[in-house]
């Protein structure tokens, strides 16, 4: 079975990429065969698709364009299942993809339109309507998270009691364009807390930060690296809205998401009346956030048990096995 997976990263950040890879690890282990579709094959983000022996195909064409419904359909006309990630594609776009091939759609919002499947893996999406889908697949129980962050889920599990100065990563994603790490450093500076900062904003970015961390005992400046063993260490974390606070629940770190986004926001609040995360409006508001949370260990613990329970790590074999069914649905329709 041949799934297709078109998504793409860039200025708006890497977590459609980065979650469609947790899906299609699910799916060759279940048989199929995945593939990602994307505008943006030179992107950090889809080399870990490479790195997994996966196939990657370049779509020539902006996001949603014709030229890039012409390739998506030509491509899909030799595939079983075809998965959309991203909001550039109207419903027309997403008619004419269906019509050659079962279409599976993250809708993270809830905007509805032509589907087979409608996904949205976030917190509180099973409470939306997906108007035009014929089947939902919505909830955490979804959250297709990688390989990477399950394994780190475990080793998380396994550590021993908290230490006395607790560990706070931060992160806003793969493209940190306005270098917000070194914003929550800033704030950070002299908290009762260790704090190691991911600088994905370049070179510069990255010069700036570590200059400044190394004038303030407790903090790291690091470049892009892997962010799931360095949560399995972690007692906090200050990170942005999207997939990452998923990753973080699934892992357990207390959290404080900075919704950087609107669409960002619907999913950071369902976190917190879940009580797995805090959430800021600012970096600035997250960072006095966490030096609270830094203070109390044991509403720390707390928060950690209720993110483990809420998002259980197993959601990317469950939506595989969604998609796959779509195949064999097509076909005896």
């Amino acid at each position: 079975m041949r799934v297709l997976y078109r998504a793409d990263a860039g200025a708006a950040g890497a977590g459609h990429v980065m979650r469609g890879l947790g899906l299609a690890q699910a799916l060759a282990l279940q048989g199929a065969t995945p593939e990602l579709l994307t505008a943006t094959p030179a992107d950090p983000s889809v080399d870990a698709w490479r790195a997994e022996g996966l196939a990657v195909s370049a779509i020539a064409g902006l996001a949603g364009s014709e030229a890039d419904l012409a390739a998506s359909s030509a491509a899909a006309r030799a595939a079983d299942v075809f998965v959309l990630d991203g909001y550039a594609f109207a419903p027309a776009w997403r008619a004419a993809l269906q019509a050659e091939v079962p279409l599976a759609v993250f809708d993270d919002l809830g905007h509805g339109g032509p589907a087979d499947l409608a996904i949205n893996p976030n917190p509180g999406g099973e409470a939306l309507r997906y108007d035009g889908a014929r089947e939902v697949a919505a909830g955490v129980a979804y959250a297709p998270l990688r390989r990477d962050v399950r394994e780190a889920r475990v080793r998380a599990a396994a550590r021993s009691a908290a230490p006395a100065t607790p560990l706070a990563i931060v992160t806003f994603g793969g493209h940190d364009a306005e270098n917000l790490a070194l914003v929550a450093l800033r704030a950070l500076a002299g908290a009762p807390l260790r704090a190691r900062a991911f600088c994905t904003g370049g070179d510069s970015a990255l010069a700036e930060a570590r200059a400044f961390a190394a004038h303030h005992p407790g903090l790291e400046a690091v470049p892009k690296g892997d962010l799931p063993a360095a949560l399995a260490e972690a007692d906090l974390a200050l990170c942005a809205g999207g997939v990452t606070p998923l990753e973080v629940c699934a892992i357990g770190a207390c959290a404080v998401v900075v919704v950087l986004a609107e669409n960002q926001a619907p999913g950071a609040e369902a976190l917190r009346a879940a009580g797995a995360c805090d959430v800021a409006t600012s970096v600035a508001d997250g960072a006095e956030r966490l030096r609270r949370w830094a203070a109390d260990p044991g509403a720390r613990a707390a928060m950690r048990e209720r993110q483990r329970r809420l998002v259980d790590g197993d959601g990317a074999r469950r939506l595989a096995e969604r998609v796959r069914a779509l195949a064999g649905a097509r076909r005896g329709a």
